[in-house]
């Protein structure tokens, strides 16, 4: 995986940003609700999060396997210390933090998304995979702009989920699309692990 950071990105006409990011290998989702037909996790909005052991690969901000988005008390120290909005900290017991978003936006519909999607489960709404390449998908705020130091994160999620076995699970994860000042305060800092890259918006 690349684990190069960017240089600042120039400032688009629309102004927004999504953030790629690397998998921490840390798990925070305690005992999960699962859908009683396909087996999948459910009820994430409630979910518990806790985790004392510390992570396998160490970034700033990274993934979950389980889906969340977990951040080191330095991204959290810059996030304070620029005004980040739209995000809450909830401290785990390895000094870590999940970072939970509290807005989630659209992208436009396009015909490739619904050609990588499979296994939908009719009882709780989900897919099972959604692999989609995101590099021209646009992002819908028609009446709802990103703020200039609003982070936001996609109503899709992305990714395979894996179901429990001696390897442990997976789940899908959104994508975290920021706006100008946070995107270019992100790839000042040259966060390891983090890349910064333009995201068209339909306003």
């Amino acid at each position: 995986m690349n684990l190069q950071t960017t240089a600042m990105p120039e400032q688009g006409a629309r102004g927004i940003y999504r953030l790629s990011l690397e998998y921490s290998g840390m798990e925070v989702w305690q005992n999960p609700d699962r859908c009683g037909t396909c087996g999948r996790t459910t009820n994430r909005e409630n979910a518990t999060l806790a985790q004392d052991k510390p992570p396998v690969r160490s970034f700033p901000l990274s993934l979950t396997s389980d889906g969340f988005f977990v951040c080191s008390m330095r991204f959290r120290r810059l996030a304070e210390d620029c005004g980040f909005e739209g995000i809450e900290f909830i401290p785990l017991a390895n000094r870590y933090n999940v970072l939970k978003v509290s807005r989630k936006v659209q992208y436009a519909p396009d015909e490739s998304i619904y050609q990588k999607q499979d296994g939908w489960c009719e009882a709780c709404q989900t897919f099972a995979k959604s692999l989609i390449g995101m590099d021209r998908a646009t992002v819908l705020a028609k009446g709802n702009p990103i703020g200039p130091k609003e982070i936001v994160e996609s109503e899709l999620r992305f990714g395979t989920e894996l179901l429990p076995s001696s390897i442990g699970w997976t789940s899908l994860h959104a994508d975290l699309i920021v706006g100008s000042e946070v995107g270019s305060a992100l790839a000042k800092a040259k966060l390891k692990g983090l890349r910064v890259t333009d995201q068209p918006i339909d306003l």
